[in-house]
């Protein structure tokens, strides 16, 4: 048996926003689609939001609802105009916020940020235990997986560019090839296999072979 079509029709509420409308649905990489639905917010603005994720709760506003959060979080960390606070905020908007454009890569492909890191200070704690500098950036281990403790790193991004993957050769089971090659043999991510291999020291045999939830 099928799964029940949610119905929803204009004037309906949820949280704070209220439908006007049915927009043309969302057409996912692998073409499935998503049906969207336009909304009013309490505060006046119009958004267009996925109706599962309005029909379940997971988009509450037009996203006034999370700066006023933000604001609140302000008076109890006082970090909000950190790059390390800056750094949390894209971390949620790629994840979470359809208005963002990287939400197609992030999302809209099933990537979340875990329950610990809803809140600033648990991932400031966590970025400042783990390595945390000025010049790294966030990277996920595991380019399917979410942001959690357990699939993020701190990377430089200068360093990156010194071991750029072009130039970078990596040999495998008899065979020698550009990093970006393996990447692509493999499906995934290039930054996750030089992750692997140049911040955890991964040997390149287990960069190539194994998930990041394998490696003991």
């Amino acid at each position: 048996m099928g799964k029940r079509k949610i119905e929803v029709k204009p004037g309906d509420r949820f949280n704070r926003l209220v439908v006007i409308s049915e927009a043309e649905s969302h057409r996912h990489p692998n073409g499935k689609l998503s049906r969207r639905i336009n909304c009013k917010c309490d505060c006046g603005n119009e958004v267009t939001v996925l109706l599962n994720s309005l029909y379940h709760g997971k988009v509450k506003s037009c996203g006034c609802l999370q700066k006023e959060k933000t604001t609140e979080a302000h008076y109890k960390h006082g970090a909000s105009k950190t790059r390390l606070h800056n750094i949390w905020t894209k971390m949620h908007e790629r994840c979470e916020k359809e208005y963002c454009k990287q939400y197609k890569y992030y999302g809209a492909r099933g990537i979340k940020v875990c329950d610990e890191w809803q809140e600033f200070v648990p991932f400031r704690d966590w970025a400042m235990n783990n390595g945390y500098k000025k010049d790294l950036t966030i990277e996920r281990i595991n380019v399917n997986g979410s942001y959690c403790p357990e699939n993020c790193c701190w990377i430089s991004s200068s360093e990156q560019m010194r071991n750029r993957t072009d130039r970078a050769w990596y040999t495998y089971n008899g065979k020698t090839q550009l990093l970006v090659d393996w990447a692509k043999d493999l499906d995934t991510d290039v930054r996750t296999l030089w992750a692997r291999i140049h911040v955890l020291g991964w040997s390149v045999e287990d960069a190539l072979t194994l998930g990041r939830y394998e490696r003991k």
